[in-house]
């Protein structure tokens, strides 16, 4: 799940390279030659979106829907969180990330604090 938005960044380094490669090959380079090389660009920027979207619903479903809580969860938050912040390219990346990085911080007791032990018959 993690590195599907890294496959995406690579395909999309790759194929612009290939792009500005065709490109600078000068009037070898067609129309058709430039747009085989964006497309792939295109379509591996969307799967690692689409991975990066998957993961994030994910992450959203276990916080909010399952409650989980653990220490782990919330330095992944803190740790990933804060960088994703300074370093947003989009905008959009805010919008996401702040309410769930305020929402982490609010509730850090709760992630922090010490697991109850499972009795035998799985109940608490």
């Amino acid at each position: 799940m993690q590195m599907g938005p890294v496959l995406g960044v690579l395909g999309t380094f790759i194929g612009m390279g290939r792009a500005y490669s065709a490109l600078a090959m000068g009037a070898e380079a067609s129309e058709g030659m430039i747009a085989d090389h964006v497309s792939l660009v295109l379509i591996s920027t969307a799967i690692g979106l689409l991975f990066s979207c998957a993961g994030w619903i994910l992450l959203l479903v276990a916080i909010f829907a399952k409650r989980y809580r653990a220490k782990w969860l919330f330095s992944f938050l803190i740790v990933y969180g804060i960088p994703v912040l300074m370093f947003a390219a989009f905008r959009i990346t805010m919008i996401f990330w702040l309410p769930t990085l305020i929402y982490a911080l609010l509730q850090r007791d709760v992630f922090l604090a010490k697991p109850e032990p499972m009795l035998k018959n799985g109940m608490a």
